[in-house]
């Protein structure tokens, strides 16, 4: 018998659960045979729920009954990705699913931080545009002198970005016309979700992306330029000018080609990096584009980049089952999830970041750059 006397049902986890798991009320109430009515009601929490519907719901959306009495709140998406503007086209059900998916990695990874008494090893940066004339090029220099980024390429951004307490989850999207989302809801550490099928030149612009949005766009209204402005933050972050500029010309297909493993961007992004500093005329930059066309390479660049693989959450489990003596089942308690759930969503990862344990009395993960 499951023992939930002692919490309340919380509408918003069965909203979050029908929208992972991409099912609609109309569907869930087909499969379950809970009326949708009530379904409805439910999930408004203008109803109490019966305990025999909650029973047949859980079994359907796959989550423990615990689940739908777990705090939290389910929050707006900050920010999308760098193809933002295309969720239009998306299906609704794959942007909910999407959508879901990072509430969910923050709802845990705020119950996870919490048990282990979690520590960034660099501190995520804050800097309005408006704060310094919307001079983005300088912001994003400040973010490298804030974590000490050598001068020239980013040897592993996703290390970076852990290191100040992001933790970046990579899964699968069901469609290509996203790359990531973030949230960053205090107290709650921010949160990346990326999508795995596109090579490592296109997941680092998307990351750095996104980290431009957690760094200049936390808690703000949306405005139209935020797109443009995440663009450009991930653009002089990745190929900062007073390095890149030298390294440009001459500005064709076969020397970009060659530089792009070194800086770790794609051809396209030099290109665009190489107009913007005024390096090429528009006129070049249309045509260098035209001629990735012929060649192919705007779906299928040459010398795909491999992953940056996140490592954060992994530690952040290990830490759990050696220094906690934590079991899988004991971790998937504390989230209210199936153990399975745990093991199929959050341990595909690979090991990398130094855990620091403390005293007992005092348990603490602390995550660092030592590695990069």
């Amino acid at each position: 018998m499951h023992r939930i006397m002692n919490d309340k049902f919380n509408p918003e986890m069965l909203i979050l659960a029908c929208d992972f798991r991409g099912m609609t009320q109309t569907e869930l109430a087909r499969q379950s045979g809970v009326p949708q009515g009530n379904i409805s009601k439910y999930g408004s929490g203008i109803q109490d729920i019966r305990s025999d519907h909650l029973r047949l719901l859980a079994e359907v959306l796959d989550f423990p009954i615990e689940f739908f009495y777990r705090d939290g709140q389910v929050k707006a998406v900050e920010s999308a990705s760098v193809f933002h503007r295309k969720r239009k086209t998306i299906p609704v059900k794959t942007v909910s699913k999407v959508d879901a998916a990072v509430n969910l990695l923050r709802l845990d990874i705020e119950r996870l931080f919490n048990a282990a008494d979690a520590e960034p090893g660099l501190v995520m940066p804050q800097y309005r545009p408006g704060d310094f004339k919307n001079d983005i090029e300088y912001i994003a220099a400040l973010v490298r002198a804030a974590w000490s980024i050598p001068p020239g390429p980013i040897r592993n951004l996703v290390a970076y970005v852990e290191a100040a307490g992001c933790v970046i989850l990579l899964t699968s999207f069901e469609t290509d016309k996203m790359d990531a989302v973030s949230q960053w809801k205090s107290p709650s550490p921010p949160v990346i979700i990326m999508n795995d099928q596109f090579p490592g030149e296109r997941q680092r612009f998307s990351l750095a992306h996104e980290l431009g949005h957690l760094v200049m766009h936390k808690d703000e209204i949306p405005y139209e330029a935020m797109e443009a402005e995440a663009d450009m933050f991930a653009s002089a972050l990745l190929m900062p000018a007073d390095r890149i500029k030298r390294e440009l010309e001459p500005v064709n297909l076969d020397h970009l080609v060659q530089i792009k493993p070194s800086w770790k961007v794609s051809v396209q992004a030099l290109i665009r990096r190489a107009r913007d500093l005024h390096v090429i005329t528009d006129r070049k930059y249309t045509s260098l584009f035209q001629m990735l066309s012929k060649a192919g390479y705007r779906i299928d660049e040459p010398f795909p980049l491999p992953l940056e693989e996140p490592t954060l959450l992994k530690k952040l489990l290990d830490f759990f089952y050696t220094e906690l003596d934590y079991t899988p089942h004991d971790v998937a308690k504390i989230l209210r999830i199936h153990e399975r759930t745990l093991q199929e969503r959050y341990m595909q990862t690979h090991s990398g970041l130094r855990l620091v344990p403390r005293p007992k009395r005092r348990r603490i993960i602390k995550t660092s750059v030592s590695s990069i």
